[in-house]
This record gives structure tokens, C-alpha cells and sequence, in this order.
């Protein structure tokens, strides 16, 4: 059979001629492995760790795969028949846990981003939703109203809500983890957390060494056994634990860091110095790592070179408080003392707006730091949960830790992404609706907004959803191809869906792009640029399941 039609006809007018159902798809298939750290800018999905802030090592790269339902569509053209078929896929968003309660360091700090929720190296078995997840239109009874929100189902908790009860709920989810999963690093670093939010930090050090036994790499690891050491005084043994730590992850700013402060303390100064550097030459500078070296510098009466570390800090960090004190007294000391005096003003201001914040924080920093623990490790457990098969208790835990930190944004992602993955639109609005209560500025969630309107066929609210993206973000690729997607489900502006493909693909050349491309070519009856853009996909990743299906068909007509 020939490649290419003798008469090329634009499948949706052909498709119209004979009154054929169109079957969409939204799909996203999350089950390639990704390595410990910040946590996903991808959509949650594909194999993670839990979110924590030891782990700093950037994730590696996955690609997503597709499965399809399809409903052919049969009519004669050029005098043989043809069958079409409309591919269709849910764009796949850029999203990312971060470690801890904080964003993490190496990621873009603009916006928080989305991730795939899965924990330990090697999962006991792996959810449905997380192998093969075909989407479809969400039926009315699961859409709810057709703006397709529904209340969240919130745990009770008690009032007033105390720390006591918080460590007790925490205590018993870790507990839960260890004893199911004994043999996940993840699982028994959770249960260490809870021991040392406890204080009993003996019981949570044994647990960590355990960790090791389990991952002897595992960073975070070594970050909390060489803390607690620290806190000890015994540094010899906090020193051996943060290079051996270093071997292993020679990139780990924070380890770093704690060795470079563990030799500063011992007055090992040329060895701070050279240990920062080190650092520095791996392109892993903080601005914490910095401020060590320039007191070193400073110890040794080297104030031109303290100057250079400092105002690079400084640069890093414009609100470093301290750096900017030692930048004002090195600056002194070389006699340029308008520069001084301008750094003695900065840390002042920053100083008296240090002290307010500090006050207040020691009003309600016992019960709220709790609060926020205990809702970083229900989070944690929800991704292991979720990677050993759990859906359902991984929901509960996200919504405990949601529920815990009204402004936690993690936890809220990653039941955005689980309602992704089981077809639940309405449940996932409500929550998008939260998310983008929290982060207005953040285009992320918009996007996770139109593909859920997507799902339950409101075209409308979807192309507004992907606009209001764009004018936030107009680099943002997943909002292209949402935008792209739409406008072909809706079955209009072909030839801007088009150019919109084209866009995500110049942003970020992914094979679901590609897909999106060929199809809205192929409703244009391009067939030629359909095939190459299958081709691109397919270069990019070679199992790409929708790509490879759509190859088949665009070649054979099947």
C-alpha cells in the first residue's frame, strides 16, 4: 500500500463525511527510573525518591511512553480504502519534588514544580496507574459538575492540634514504612526522622548507620549522621563520615559544607580553603560554602582574597546577613571604606529585619515546626507508599500532610498527579484550585489545570487554562502543547495547533511533542511531515509506544 494517499484529504473533513467517533487519548506512562534529588521538573510519575533535603543530585532524564485505545475510522479516497486513526496525548508536564520543607538549591527557585511520586531503588511491585495509564474522557458520573470541581475529603484533626499528636501520627506512619518495607532505604530514613524529631537522636543515628548497610552511597545518610556528630563534638568521626560521604557524591554542596565547617572549627584553615574550592571547581559554589572560605581568609589576614569569596556570595545571595558584615570589615581592612560603609548599612537593615522575623517565629516555632516535619514525612511516606503499589494509602498520607501544612505545595502536587493518573478531574480541581491559590505566579499549576479540564472535554476552560500559562511563563513548552492539544480535540485553529506544536518542540524537542506535531499535521493531510515527525520521536526514543503505533499506521494505514 502506498505511504501517502493519491488524494490527500484532511482526516477530520473525512472523518466528518462519515460520522466516525473520534476516540481521544490522555496517557501518560511514568515508570522509568530517576535517581534521588530534587525532586521532580517533570510530571510525577516516573521513579523518585522521596522529597528530602539531604539528597541534592540532579534526577536523570526519563522518557514517558503511551498507550492508546483506538476507534478506526474508514472511508475511500483516490479509490482505495484508508483507515485513519486521531492520536491524541495529555502533554506531559514539567514537574519536580524538592528535598525537605525548602526548595531546593539547584533547581529554579521561581516557581515550585511537579514530580513523579515514587521512592525506594527497587519497588516491591508497581502501581496500574504508574505502568500504563490510558486516558480517556472523564464519564459525567466521575466529573462531578461540568466545571468538574468537588470537595476534598480532608482527615479530622483534632483542636486545638498539638505537637504531641503530631509526633504520635508521624511515629505511627514511620513505624507502618520500617516494618512493611525493611529493606527500602527510603522507609528507614523516614523511620530515623521521626526518632530524631523525638530526640532520641541515639535510636535514629543506628537507623541511619542501618541505611547504609542497606545503600552504602545513600547521602542523606551521611548528612544527618554527620550533623548529629557535630552537635556531639566528636569531630574525627563527623569528619571520617563527611569524606567518606564526599567519595561518593563529590558534588554534594552540603556535605561540603559540613566538612568545610567541621575544619574551620578545628582551625584547619588552609584545608576550609581548599576544600570550598574543590567544590567550586565542580561548579558547586554556595554562597554558605563561600562565607567558610572567607573566614578562613580572614583568620589568615588575607583580606583581598576573603573580598573576592565574599562579594561573590553576596551576588549569589544579596540577603546574606553575615556576608555582608565580613564583606564590610575585609573591605576595611583595605582601606576602602565607602565600600564598608555600604555593607555595615545593608547588614543592618537585614539584621533588624532578621531580629522581627526571628521574634516572631520563636512565638509559634515549637507546635509549627512540628507541624511542618511531621507533614514532610507524611509526604515521604506517600511517595513510598505510592511507589510499592499503595495508591490509596499514599493519598492518605498526602492529604494528612496536605492537611498538616495549609501552605504545603508538595503534597498538593503529588495528588494533583495521582488524580492524573487515576482519571479523577474532579478531585484533582480542587485541589489545582488550592495550588493556585498558593502560587498565583505559577504556570505549572495552570497547565495541571488544563489537562484535567481536558480529560472531562471542557475545551473551553482548557484553552483558557494553557493561555493563562503562557502569559505567565511564554517559554513554557507543556503549555504549548496543551494548547496544541485542544485546540485539536476541539477541532479547530488546526493550523495555529500546529504552530503551537512546533513551538513545544523548539522549547523542548520530546518525543510527546513530536506526536502532537504529527498529529496536527496529519489533520492538515500532511502526511510527509506527519512521518517525520514520527521519525524525530521515535529517534529520541525508540520504544516510544504511541510514536511507534502512530509509524505503523501513518506507513500502512493500520
Amino acid at each position: 500500500m502506498s505511504g501517502s494517499p493519491a488524494k490527500r484529504v484532511p482526516y477530520r473533513e473525512a472523518a466528518r463525511e462519515h460520522h466516525d467517533a473520534i476516540h481521544y487519548l490522555f496517557c501518560e506512562n511514568f515508570d522509568q527510573p530517576m535517581r534521588p534529588g530534587r525532586s521532580p521538573r517533570s510530571l510525577p510519575g516516573s521513579k523518585m525518591t522521596p522529597r528530602d533535603t539531604s539528597s541534592r543530585d540532579d534526577p536523570q532524564a526519563y522518557d514517558s511512553g503511551c498507550f492508546m485505545r483506538t476507534e478506526n475510522i474508514k472511508f475511500e479516497t483516490g479509490g482505495f480504502r484508508r483507515s485513519f486513526v486521531f492520536f491524541a496525548i495529555a502533554p506531559v508536564l514539567g514537574l519536580v519534588f524538592c528535598s525537605g520543607c525548602g526548595q531546593d538549591e539547584s533547581s529554579d527557585s521561581r516557581h515550585s514544580t511537579y514530580s513523579v511520586p515514587v521512592a525506594s531503588a527497587r519497588p516491591e511491585k508497581q502501581t496500574p496507574s504508574a505502568t500504563a495509564a490510558v486516558w480517556e474522557p472523564a464519564p459525567s458520573d466521575q466529573s462531578g459538575e461540568s466545571q468538574g470541581t468537588v470537595p476534598i475529603k480532608w482527615p479530622k484533626l483534632p483542636s486545638p492540634l498539638t505537637g504531641d499528636w503530631m509526633k504520635e501520627q508521624g511515629h505511627h506512619v514511620a513505624d507502618e514504612l520500617a516494618q512493611k518495607f525493611p529493606n527500602d532505604v527510603y522507609a528507614q530514613h523516614v523511620h530515623a526522622q521521626v526518632y530524631r524529631l523525638s530526640g532520641d537522636t541515639e535510636e535514629a543515628l543506628k537507623i541511619w548507620h542501618h541505611c547504609l548497610e542497606l545503600k552504602k552511597d545513600f547521602l542523606p545518610a551521611y548528612e544527618e549522621i554527620v550533623q548529629i556528630l557535630v552537635r556531639r563534638g566528636d569531630h574525627a568521626q563527623a569528619e571520617k563520615m563527611a569524606r567518606q560521604g564526599l567519595a561518593f557524591h563529590p558534588r554534594a554542596v552540603s556535605l561540603r559544607n559540613l566538612l568545610a565547617s567541621i575544619l574551620l572549627e578545628q582551625g584547619r584553615l588552609d584545608e576550609v580553603i581548599t576544600t570550598v574550592l574543590a567544590g567550586r571547581a565542580l561548579g558547586t559554589e554556595s554562597p554558605e560554602g563561600l562565607f567558610l572560605a572567607a573566614q578562613a581568609y580572614q583568620r589568615k589576614q588575607q583580606h583581598d582574597r576573603a573580598r573576592e569569596v565574599l562579594e561573590e556570595a553576596v551576588r549569589l545571595r544579596p540577603e546574606f546577613t553575615q556576608a555582608h558584615y565580613a564583606l564590610a570589615v575585609s573591605l576595611a581592612r583595605l582601606g576602602d571604606q565607602a565600600g564598608a560603609q555600604r555593607h555595615r548599612e545593608i547588614f543592618q537593615k537585614l539584621k533588624e529585619r532578621d531580629q522581627q522575623a526571628n521574634a516572631a517565629i520563636l512565638r509559634v516555632e515549637s507546635d509549627e515546626f512540628v507541624r511542618r516535619t511531621v507533614a514532610g514525612i507524611f509526604q515521604q511516606a506517600g511517595v513510598i507508599f505510592s511507589n510499592h503499589g499503595l495508591p490509596e494509602r499514599a493519598e492518605e498520607c498526602w492529604l494528612m500532610g496536605a492537611a498538616l501544612s495549609p501552605k504545603d505545595v508538595v503534597c498538593r502536587q503529588a495528588l494533583v498527579v495521582l488524580y492524573q493518573q487515576q482519571r479523577r478531574p474532579a478531585a484533582g480541581l480542587a485541589i489545582v484550585e488550592e495550588l493556585v491559590g498558593l502560587e498565583p505566579r505559577n504556570p505549572s499549576h495552570r497547565v495541571a489545570e488544563g489537562v484535567f479540564y481536558l480529560q472531562i472535554q471542557n475545551f473551553e476552560k482548557a484553552i483558557d487554562s494553557f493561555k493563562q500559562a503562557l502569559a505567565l511563563d511564554p517559554k513554557m513548552d507543556a503549555a504549548y502543547a496543551g494548547l496544541a492539544q485542544a485546540y485539536l480535540q476541539k477541532k479547530e485553529n488546526l493550523e495555529e495547533a500546529r504552530r503551537l506544536a512546533e513551538t513545544a518542540v523548539q522549547l523542548s524537542p520530546q518525543p510527546d511533542y513530536f506526536v502532537v506535531l504529527a498529529v496536527a499535521s496529519a489533520e492538515l493531510g500532511d502526511w510527509e511531515q506527519a512521518r517525520r515527525n514520527v521519525e524525530k520521536a521515535l529517534t529520541i526514543n525508540p520504544s516510544h509506544d504511541l510514536a511507534r503505533k502512530l509509524a505503523r499506521f501513518l506507513q500502512h494505514g493500520i
